[in-house]
């Protein structure tokens, strides 16, 4: 039936639809129109014309960290982005003398690494990047338009079907980008029309956050520092001050399952004093003065769809973002791993667009790079922690992650590619080097003749 609303003769070839405009649209968005003739961007919400919440983002209102790798690729798409999120108000430190960070048991270095860590509203940084892409003319939005199904010509895409005012049309397109999130029909959609639906992988996350706002006291009215506690496992308590706006500062708390979130202001400046951090964040908010209430965030599951493992994926159909993977929100990599994709998306299409990759072949060509990049944020703590503990032994593990952090307090180097591998622009396998595992072997039996 959905065939049947296509009139073939209406369908402009060279259109691309993306579904959903959060970042990993807009992203997508911006990727497409270095290659399509026409893009239009539809969401299911009002197009704001000022940054504003949404109600169909999760954690619409919170304050997002844009990692190393979610700035070079939103820059490289969107051309003027950082500097626009910076005329925003966008907090922005040099990663680590201005970011004071606690990790591996011990306060790590400070000392200028060449990165930056930069932090905003959500809708900030949605608004800054699509009004780009709005001034440049290059893509259209549409509002309060929601994607209800896909519609095909024999074995490929050709259009959506999207209902607005209570009325369904057909959206003829050449691909469509489905960035609707963890929440997407596409499983739905796909079954309606005869198309193998990817397989589910589901872990537990267990993680929630608290966030609240206070005034920043009149010491750092002027200060764009962090402060970042990472827990020491078996510990699993975090925490983390970001600058935002209005000399104010946005206070984080982490935990998992077996961790009670505070609900007021006092549980929280309790639980900060609970943190491995010398109470350096308790210390800095004890007298600070709360903006708002604590607001609670929780993340149970990670979800990943295996759209690489179809054995013949339908042509034209692009998923991007939390599509693909809804992942643990605790290191900030949901836009890093969205912008990968985009840049994917933009580097696969420029064989399609001189002529050599049938639209086929792109989509099995993307959605193998798309989950790549997935998988290796999902994989990294994992990859990361087996890389450096070597064993299963408690003890060995702990000696190890000590070792980890004598040698990154002597070696600038090594402190840039681990500081590196976190903001997704170095491969966790890079610590499995030889000469890095031989010195951590060495740093860690030193440690434990000391400690016999």
């Amino acid at each position: 039936m959905a065939e049947q609303l296509i009139d073939s003769s209406t369908l402009l070839p060279e259109r691309a639809v993306v579904l959903g405009c959060g970042m990993a649209g807009i992203a997508a968005a911006a990727a497409l129109s270095n290659h399509f003739e026409e893009v239009l961007v539809v969401e299911r919400d009002a197009i704001p014309q000022k940054p504003e919440p949404r109600r169909g983002v999760p954690q619409h209102a919170q304050l997002h960290n844009l990692l190393s790798c979610a700035q070079f690729n939103l820059e490289h798409l969107i051309p003027g982005f950082i500097a626009g999120l910076q005329e925003a108000g966008a907090g922005n430190a040099s990663v680590a003398d201005e970011t004071h960070v606690y990790e591996l048991g011990i306060k790590m270095p400070e000392r200028d690494l060449g990165l930056r860590l930069m932090s905003a509203w959500r809708p900030v940084i949605e608004h800054v990047a699509r009004q780009r892409l709005i001034d440049e003319g290059k893509v259209a939005f549409e509002g309060l338009g929601r994607a209800i199904g896909l519609t095909k010509q024999g074995d490929r895409l050709n259009g959506v079907l999207v209902e607005q005012d209570g009325k369904i049309r057909a959206v003829g397109a050449t691909v469509v980008v489905d960035a609707t999130g963890s929440g997407s029909n596409a499983p739905r959609w796909l079954a309606a029309v005869d198309e193998q639906v990817p397989v589910n992988k589901t872990t537990q996350a267990g993680q929630w956050y608290v966030s609240t706002i206070f005034e920043r006291p009149s010491d750092y009215a002027e200060s764009n520092d962090f402060w970042l506690t990472f827990p020491s496992p078996p510990n699993t308590r975090g925490g983390l001050i970001s600058p935002i706006g209005n000399n104010q500062w946005y206070v984080s708390l982490s935990g998992r399952l077996v961790d009670q979130p505070p609900k007021t202001v006092d549980e929280v400046k309790a639980y900060a004093a609970t943190l491995e951090d010398n109470l350096s964040i308790a210390s800095l908010i004890e007298h600070a003065r709360p903006a708002t209430t604590p607001n609670l965030f929780r993340k149970t599951t990670a979800t990943m769809r295996r759209y690489d493992l179809l054995d013949k994926p339908l042509a034209g159909f692009l998923p991007v973002g939390d599509t693909i993977a809804s992942l643990n929100p605790l290191f900030g990599q949901g836009m890093s791993v969205a912008s990968q994709q985009a840049r994917e998306l933009d580097d696969t299409l420029m064989g399609y667009r001189a002529g050599t990759d049938d639209i086929t072949e792109l989509t099995t060509s993307y959605l193998e790079r798309a989950v790549a990049a997935s998988q290796s944020a999902w994989e990294l703590g994992e990859v990361v922690d087996q890389t450096v503990s070597g064993s299963a032994d408690t003890e060995s593990v702990g000696l190890r992650y000590k070792a980890l952090a004598e040698l990154i307090k002597e070696d600038p180097k090594l402190h840039r590619l681990y500081v590196g591998i976190w903001h997704l622009i170095e491969p966790a396998s890079a610590l499995q080097e030889p000469s890095i595992q031989e010195r951590l072997d060495s740093v860690a039996a030193k440690l434990a003749t000391k400690h016999s």
